[in-house]
């Protein structure tokens, strides 16, 4: 089982899509969202990338201040995972804990500090890789 990991590049304003051996993903299952971690764990060397969010097998969103990284139905009047026009309004909402596991599909990050690569000629490489099969 992989988790894709979409990698935002905030000065290009590109997004790059990385998919990561479930095995990896044990060596970053401290980081809760806003963390920051090493790109060379998931094949990005030298770079920095800060987890911003992600969403679970059942397509529910991660929320920051929700504890764990299971499943749980929590009561929102805003922010990710609730979205709602009326004032004052609060619902009870499914979102995914903050913390990164093996129970996600998608992470998302965003680069904090750049290497000496590019992401272009990094995932450059790889797209080209998959055209030539």
């Amino acid at each position: 089982m992989a988790i894709k990991f979409v990698i935002a590049d905030t000065k290009k304003a590109k997004c790059y899509q990385k998919e990561v051996d479930a095995s990896k993903i044990s060596q970053l299952a401290d980081l809760k969202i806003a963390d920051d971690f090493d790109g060379g764990i998931i094949d990005v060397p030298g770079y920095k990338l800060k987890v911003t969010g992600g969403s679970g097998k059942g397509g529910f969103p991660m929320k920051k201040g929700v504890f764990g990284s299971s499943v749980q139905p929590v009561l929102l009047s805003y922010g990710s995972g609730m979205k709602s026009k009326l004032k004052g309004l609060r619902r009870r909402k499914t979102v995914c804990g903050a913390a990164v596991s093996r129970d996600l599909t998608q992470v998302n990050v965003k680069v904090v500090k750049y290497g000496k690569q590019s992401l272009d000629d990094i995932f450059g490489s790889v797209e080209k890789a998959k055209e030539a099969k």
